[in-house]
C-alpha cells in the first residue's frame, strides 16, 4: 500500500534513514521514531517512501516537500529591521526558504499573537506590531 502524501513519504521516508543510521536519532521527531521502532518490516518502509523522485534529501534540496515539524518561523519586530543579518546569523544552520517584509494590520497582528490575548501586554503587543514593517521569515535545515 503506498504512503498517500508526501508527508507521509516522508515520514515513511525518514524512519527508514532512522533504521539504516542515515539519520541520527535525534534528528527527528518522537512521530519518525515510534515508526522506526515499529514492527513495521523494512520493505514496507521503502514501499512506503518511494516517490518518482530520487530521494528524501532530493526533495529538501528542491524544496519539494518541507515539513512542518522542520520549520522554523521567525518575525523580525519593525524596530529590529536594521539588525536582521545578525538574527539570521544566529540560524546559520538553517536556509531561507520564504521571506516576507509587511506592515501587519491591527487584525492581522491579532490573529498572529491570538494564543497571548489572555496576557496583559496582548494589546500593546499587537499595536506594536502593526505599527511598521516587519520581516517574517521561515527557515528549513540546510542538512538533517
Amino acid at each position: 500500500m503506498p504512503a498517500r502524501s508526501k508527508a507521509q513519504q516522508a515520514l515513511f521516508g525518514m524512519a527508514l534513514a532512522v533504521r539504516r543510521g542515515d539519520m541520527k536519532r535525534s534528528e527527528v521527531n518522537k512521530e519518525v521514531l515510534d515508526l522506526a521502532d515499529s514492527d513495521i518490516t523494512t520493505k514496507d518502509l521503502e514501499d512506503f517512501a518511494k516517490t518518482k523522485h530520487k530521494g528524501l534529501k532530493d526533495h529538501v534540496k528542491e524544496n519539494i516537500l518541507l515539513d512542518d515539524w522542520l520549520k522554523v518561523f521567525i518575525v523580525v519586530k519593525p524596530e529590529f529591521l536594521h539588525l536582521r543579518e545578525d538574527i539570521l546569523n544566529l540560524f546559520n544552520g538553517y536556509v531561507v526558504i520564504s521571506e516576507c517584509f509587511k506592515r501587519l494590520t491591527l487584525d492581522e497582528a491579532r490573529k498572529l499573537y491570538l494564543p497571548h490575548k489572555k496576557e496583559d501586554f496582548y494589546e500593546q503587543l499587537c499595536s506594536y506590531m502593526s505599527s511598521g514593517i516587519s520581516d517574517g521569515i521561515l527557515l528549513y535545515p540546510k542538512k538533517f
